[in-house]
């Protein structure tokens, strides 16, 4: 993510490029496709593989036993991954990540990590015996940005909380994801309209500041201004 926002701010540099397209490459190297869908390990195959004192990998770890990964990536780690696979591919469209590559990952979505009943699988396996499935494993940001309609209505259906949390940060940056911003409205008295299939939440800010940057708004919501229409 460092190096594309370098490119983006800076403008073309060749070796930070190289080096943006390198780690891209590599990434993707090591996804594991399973029927459509993708899914990746959170440390690179080496580790997996395992090592010796010979081959001189590491100082504080000399050796390594192979091992075994079954559940894949978490889902709050993987968040990242695809917050970076999602705006490289909006950067660099076609390049190293393909728009199938991006409905496999839906697709991950999908069948591995929705479990029912509001529940959602830890891992990108979904596995459900190592940790149990819970709404506190909703795939938030990152995932949002790729899979708004896939995920939208959850947020509707959870709102306003996700638990007992009363900074839920997370929840935040969906709705800030999601959210549209009506036109014409002054900086001191705005709107924000989420628009879900059955229902449409009207947020009225009249006090706090909007920032608005790019396709992305960075909102404060005060909840006791939240209409439901």
């Amino acid at each position: 993510m460092a190096l594309l926002e370098y490119l983006k701010l800076f403008g073309e540099d060749v070796y930070i490029k190289e080096r943006l397209f390198k780690l891209v490459s590599k990434f993707k190297s090591e996804w594991v496709y399973q029927k459509n869908k993708i899914l990746w390990h959170y440390w690179p195959l080496i580790y997996y593989k395992g090592w010796n004192e010979k081959d001189n990998i590491s100082l504080h770890t000399p050796k390594k036993a192979p091992s075994k990964d079954y559940l894949y990536e978490d889902v709050s780690h993987a968040a990242l991954n695809v917050l970076a696979i999602v705006e490289f591919y909006k950067n660099f469209p076609n390049k190293v990540i393909s728009k199938m590559d991006l409905t496999y990952i839906i697709n991950t979505i999908k069948y591995n990590l929705i479990k029912g009943n509001y529940t959602f699988s830890k891992f990108l396996s979904g596995n459900d015996i190592y940790a149990k499935p819970s709404i506190f494993y909703f795939p938030h940001f990152g995932w949002i940005n790729l899979a708004k309609d896939t995920l939208k209505n959850f947020l509707y259906s959870l709102f306003p909380m996700l638990g007992p949390n009363f900074d839920e940060q997370r929840l935040f940056y969906d709705y800030s994801v999601l959210a549209e911003r009506t036109d014409n409205i002054s900086e001191k008295f705005c709107y924000y309209i989420l628009n879900f299939d059955n229902n449409t939440l009207k947020l009225d800010r009249k006090t706090r500041i909007c920032i608005q940057q790019k396709d992305i708004h960075n909102i404060f919501f005060n909840f006791s201004n939240i209409q439901i229409e």
